[in-house]
């Protein structure tokens, strides 16, 4: 695994930290061809761009 590659245990865990910490959202979707489906919504107030 190169240094930029993340196993899932560690993306779960970025995953967990940003939605405690208020940088994202969980938003679903209620038009279209992905109505019914729930996203990961990063907030403009996020410290976490480009990491």
């Amino acid at each position: 695994m190169s240094a930029a590659e993340i196993n899932n245990d560690a993306y779960v865990a970025f995953l967990n930290a940003v939605l405690s910490n208020g940088a994202t959202e969980i938003i679903s979707v209620t038009m279209g061809s992905k109505c019914d489906k729930r996203f990961i919504k990063g907030l403009a107030t996020s410290t976490y761009n480009y990491k």
